[in-house]
């Protein structure tokens, strides 16, 4: 016999077995045992909540002829429970929704009950019904036979007709309580003779949200993927959620001001396939717990946490703060919705907190699981915080912080203080207060002769010798290999390696780019879905590499992209140098160019590096492509018919 999914098997059969809605449970009871039955009822509320379960459960109570109804053990019970009750019709409104389909069923209403004492017609998916079955079939649910009820089910009650709902008594399925669920996981688990882990059945209902069907369908993933013992992290690997341990670490990270660690640690969570809605959400759900604390002292309150992590938590974010830090994330999920890339606006909304918390010492948590790159780090005394701003290292990327001589001898305000961005290089606002960080050589087209004027000199800490800068450069200097190999078009095939390209390189396009051309490309860009599906394999290939990318810098002989994530990027620079994107870049761009691609996280920090070294007037040269093209001789008939057959003809 075919395996049946556990949601099967365990369908409640009475109403002591349905999870949660007990109010609806009691009200539908007391009806019965008081002969108050109504002709029409409406069940809403989200999918697997038992709105089809009770209405199967009351069909069988009203027809029940036993003492406890519904009883399971009179002829008219067994009978149903076998799916073969001549009075009790189930019909899906979603393949019956015609009015000839309606019509048919009004000529069956006026037939008295076969077995029962009533006829009784569950219609699932109500809101899936034409205009013209709705009013086929309003007239007989205002006034119909005495012997007929109705019992509609829908998640979308707004999608049924107000006259039709007028008509029916409402009752609303809320979502089923957390507590309900796991009683009724662990009563499942001890009839199946399950082995979990502690703390399973609670993850399980959370993920459920408050949907007792999809509990079931996820114990029964999860017991088919470990079927001797379910252990906990077996299934966040499964759903691609993190632990509690793992958020605190990156609060840690963010209060440490660790910024690389931060954005590592970031990209590492999404390489595993997180779910990065979720991990917002239980950002902003353990913050709440840690403000209840705050407020109350009372431990019992806590469900994500322990005392000892809320105590160490609040000894290093204030309430005040927190609340701004939930605000933030909560305005970052609303937008997601809209969003491409939903990981880019997770660390957008990671960069604004660290603005606003203070500085602290970064603490490795008590269970650390997340991996990232170890960097050294820089401490600075708590007074020195609120008068010196940090800078950033050129090479390294790392904060530095001046030391207390250059405190002392600085009296004018920071940079940053002094300057406003988005005046003095135009830099546009976007939605939400996000500034579009773009550096000034894609905005004009020529590049200021004179820098801007600024009090305070940048710091820069230089390595000491040749040996560190191998040490702390985190990718190869592909810069030559470029400038060598730019001259040619055609190169010999190689053995593919994902190449990443350093942030120098990066910074030396954007200095050559200009806005005019990017901004041509851009729109050029809107037409790149009619090239996913080009006869030409490559031309498709490459599109659908580069058509959720975005336009970074652009100039006459490049194009820099951002995508997405950073095996991408490698992938199409490495697929460049073998010419792959040659073909689309000159239908689309009507031109021959070299494409280069990098993350957003890259992105971020090379235009910022742009920003700091533009102010010092320390930019590098650009870097220019000479594109050499080859000369085409001009094809003779026969060379054209040659290669239309393959040199399978003679030509005379």
């Amino acid at each position: 016999m075919a395996y049946k999914a556990l949601y099967r098997t365990y369908r409640p059969e009475n109403f002591d077995d349905m999870a949660g809605q007990k109010h609806i449970i009691k009200t539908l009871q007391n009806a019965i045992d008081n002969n108050k039955i109504a002709h029409a009822y409406l069940f809403t509320g989200p999918r697997g909540t038992g709105k089809t379960s009770t209405a199967k459960i009351f069909a069988r109570a009203v027809n029940c002829t036993g003492e406890h109804k519904p009883c399971g053990v009179c002829e008219n019970c067994k009978t149903d429970l076998e799916g073969v009750h001549p009075d009790i019709v189930e019909i899906d409104a979603a393949s019956n929704n015609g009015v000839e389909e309606v019509r048919n069923l009004i000529e069956k209403f006026k037939y008295a009950p076969i077995k029962g004492k009533y006829k009784v017609y569950i219609i699932d998916e109500v809101h899936m019904m034409t205009q013209g079955a709705y009013n086929a079939l309003l007239k007989t649910i205002e006034e119909p036979p005495a012997h007929v009820i109705f019992i509609f089910a829908t998640t979308e009650p707004y999608k049924v007709l107000p006259t039709i709902i007028s008509r029916t008594q409402r009752f609303d399925f809320a979502k089923v309580a957390k507590k309900d669920i796991v009683d009724r996981l662990a009563y499942i688990i001890d009839k199946e003779q399950i082995q979990v882990e502690d703390g399973v059945l609670d993850t399980i209902a959370e993920l459920a949200d408050g949907g007792m069907r999809d509990a079931l369908s996820i114990l029964d993933q999860v017991y088919a993927y470990s079927p001797n013992f379910i252990k906990q992290s077996e299934v966040f690997e499964i759903y691609g959620i993190i632990t509690t341990n793992e958020i605190l670490d990156l609060f840690y990270l963010m209060i440490g001001h660790e910024t690389s660690r931060l954005m590592q640690a970031i990209e590492a969570l999404d390489s595993r396939g997180i779910d990065i809605k979720r991990l917002t959400n239980d950002m902003i759900e353990i913050l709440k717990e840690k403000v209840i604390y705050d407020y109350t002292r009372d431990a019992s309150l806590l469900n994500r946490l322990d005392q000892e992590q809320v105590v160490q938590l609040s000894s290093k974010l204030n309430t005040e703060i927190s609340l701004q830090v939930i605000d933030i994330l909560m305005d970052s999920y609303d937008k997601y919705r809209n969003a491409s890339t939903i990981i880019l606006y997770l660390e957008v909304a990671l960069l604004k907190i660290m603005k606003i918390v203070p500085r602290g010492t970064y603490e490795e948590p008590m269970t650390q699981t997340v991996q990232i790159t170890e960097q050294p780090t820089t401490t600075i005394a708590p007074e020195n915080l609120q008068t010196v701003a940090p800078m950033v290292d050129v090479e390294t990327h790392e904060v530095i912080h001046p030391t207390r001589e250059v405190e002392e001898q600085e009296t004018q305000q920071p940079v940053e203080d002094t300057i406003d961005y988005t005046e003095e290089e135009h830099i546009p606002v976007l939605e939400g207060g996000i500034e579009e960080s773009e550096p000034l050589s894609l905005i004009s087209d020529e590049m200021p002769q004179e820098p801007i004027n600024t009090h305070v000199e940048p710091v820069v800490e230089e390595p000491t010798s040749q040996e560190e800068v191998k040490q702390e450069t985190m990718t190869p200097n592909i810069d030559q290999q470029y400038i060598d190999q730019a001259s040619e078009l055609e190169v010999a095939p190689k053995k593919p390696k994902k190449m990443n390209l350093d942030d120098e390189f990066v910074l030396r396009l954007l200095v050559g780019a200009k806005k005019q051309i990017r901004a041509q490309e851009s729109e050029q860009m809107r037409s790149i879905n009619s090239y996913c599906t080009d006869l030409d394999i490559q031309v498709a290939k490459a599109a659908n590499m580069l058509k959720n990318a975005t336009i970074v810098a652009s100039a006459e002989t490049y194009t820099l992209f951002e995508v997405g994530s950073l095996p991408l990027a490698k992938e199409i620079n490495e697929l460049d140098e073998q010419n792959e994107f040659m073909n689309l870049v000159k239908s689309m761009f009507q031109q021959e160019k070299k494409v280069f691609a990098i993350t957003s996280t890259q992105s971020s920090r090379v235009i910022d590096e742009f920003k700091t070294r533009y102010r010092t007037n320390n930019l590098p040269e650009p870097i220019s492509f000479e594109i050499k093209k080859e000369e085409k001789k001009e094809q003779t008939i026969s060379d054209e018919l040659n290669i239309l057959f393959k040199n399978n003809i003679d030509i005379i």
